[in-house]
């Protein structure tokens, strides 16, 4: 099995970036068989150098499902892979006492999601479903404006997501997300902060009942 590992970076995460590749969890990454890059955003267009995959658009937290969108769309095209892992460098510094579900992204737990033997099609290591509620919080909480967010949650069963910090993605479902999801990243980062797992986690539905994936 071959995986791709992109490790979700910015210029202003220079510090936590270094602190990540401290860590033993990078030693290990380096040392498998994983390819690994490191993915920025703020290109005029999306381009891949010296490991590192500069992606069009802005490099701000309400444009992150671009940045995720290039990111996949990318790799589709110019990398082989099994699977897609992405991992934030910033989970090596993020403080866990107001947000307890960041506890479940210690680099012991990464380090064993990224070296499982076999992944789902779409596979993380904390699932949970969004609700007018939470998002309305995660929004007040990062200070971003949003719009129609009955819309994008409302009272459905379509919410579900693994959480951004680490996930995995197949190959044929990035696939599905780079052939049909360009228009609706951007949609995501105009009306509803460019919440980026959620963006993932609804494409995952509808590439279940289109693919009759179960």
């Amino acid at each position: 099995m071959e995986n791709l590992v992109c490790i979700y970076t910015c210029e202003s995460h220079a510090d936590q970036l270094a602190l990540f590749k401290s860590l033993s969890l990078y030693d290990n990454l380096i040392n498998s068989n994983h390819r690994i890059i490191e993915v920025y955003s703020g290109g005029t267009r999306t381009e891949f150098s010296d490991g590192k995959l500069i992606c069009k658009g802005t490099e701000s937290y309400d444009a992150l499902s671009i940045k995720t969108y290039e990111m996949i769309d990318y790799c589709v095209k110019n990398f082989n892979f099994d699977h897609l892992i992405k991992v934030d460098c910033t989970l090596a510094y993020d403080d866990t006492t107001t947000e307890k579900w960041k506890q479940k992204f210690t680099p012991s737990a990464v380090n064993e999601f990224v070296n499982k033997s076999s992944y789902l099609d779409y596979d993380g290591i904390h699932y949970q479903n969004a609700t007018m509620l939470s998002f309305k919080s995660w929004a007040n909480r990062k200070n971003i404006s949003t719009e129609s967010v009955s819309e994008l949650v409302g009272s459905n069963t379509t919410n579900g997501f693994y959480t951004g910090k680490c996930y995995s993605m197949s190959k044929r479902f990035c696939e599905f997300i780079s052939k049909r999801y360009k228009k609706s990243s951007y949609l995501y980062a105009e009306r509803y902060g460019g919440i980026e797992d959620l963006f993932i986690g609804k494409s995952y539905y509808n590439f279940r009942v289109l693919a009759k994936v179960r």
